[in-house]
């Protein structure tokens, strides 16, 4: 036990670049579209202690009201190299293990779950990552070192040109970002490119200041666009508790009835994963 705790000890310290600050509380405000509440916030308290993921939501609101980012864009570190990535990793799947009881289809509390999509593409030998659904461009910006090209669509004009904002100013060129439907991003994208490629569905409208203009949750008609272009290609579904038949999301049964029965898939930390690789090869 004192072992478990050890760990857990050094896995909680190492999730500081991803977990939120209590106070102030940035993301609310910047989710809920408070963008000036966020640049007040900035501009009159003390950010050394912040997350970093509180610095992009301020990125992103300081991009929204057309103010200078630059001041916000230094304090953030450079994307994760490789051994960065592996002990982010393993300290967040060692703090779902001793600290989480959530279910199947219960949002993770620790594990940052676009880095679980980027350690099952590399495994598989991945060189590329697709992304649907941009939001700031946290989690892109993070895994942009560990994969030769990555690409990334937003439906929000608003969200898309923060991400913008944030990959210009950290001066990433390997991310190619498309505003419109994630639908015409897939179906642009060759064979060759998506069979070379972990692809990681997430542009699932989530209230706040996400968009629903192509639909609240086109995730069906995604894999249909992949499956028809790509047969090795490894596919991560996000948010599947979410799928419960509501606006516009499709049901559980909906999600897999539209799947070949000859499909390798597992469910794990609220993500359906469509592919050659397994979780146990993380590990």
């Amino acid at each position: 036990m004192d072992l478990v705790r050890g760990i857990a000890g050094k896995a909680r310290n190492g999730l500081s670049r991803f977990r939120p600050s209590p106070e102030p509380d940035i993301f609310h405000l910047f989710f809920s579209g408070k963008h000036n509440e966020v640049a007040e916030t900035f501009s009159t308290q003390s950010p050394d202690s912040w997350s970093v993921e509180d610095l992009h939501c301020v990125v992103a609101s300081l991009a929204t009201l057309g103010q200078d980012t630059s001041s916000v864009l230094a304090r953030i570190p450079a994307p994760l190299t490789h051994e960065e990535f592996e002990a982010e990793l393993l300290s967040q799947l060692r703090m779902e293990d001793a600290y989480s009881t959530n279910g199947l289809l219960s949002q993770p509390r620790y594990l940052h779950k676009s880095l679980l999509a980027a350690a099952l593409g590399l495994r598989a030998g991945k060189g590329s990552f697709v992304e649907t659904g941009t939001y700031t461009g946290e989690s892109l910006f993070k895994i942009s070192s560990l994969f030769e090209h990555l690409w990334t669509v937003e439906a929000s004009p608003v969200l898309h040109e923060a991400a913008r904002q944030l990959f210009t100013g950290k001066g990433i060129t390997n991310i190619t970002q498309s505003l419109g439907d994630s639908r015409e991003l897939l179906a642009n994208l060759d064979s060759e490119t998506l069979n070379g490629a972990v692809v990681f569905l997430d542009a699932h409208y989530s209230t706040g200041i996400t968009s629903r203009e192509y639909g609240s949750c086109p995730v069906i008609e995604e894999i249909h666009i992949i499956l028809d272009r790509s047969s090795e290609a490894l596919i991560v579904v996000d948010d599947l508790r979410t799928m419960n038949g509501k606006d516009g999301y499709p049901t559980l049964k909906d999600l897999f009835s539209a799947l070949p029965n000859t499909l390798r898939v597992q469910v794990a930390f609220d993500q359906l994963i469509i592919g050659k690789a397994w979780l146990q090869d993380l590990v």
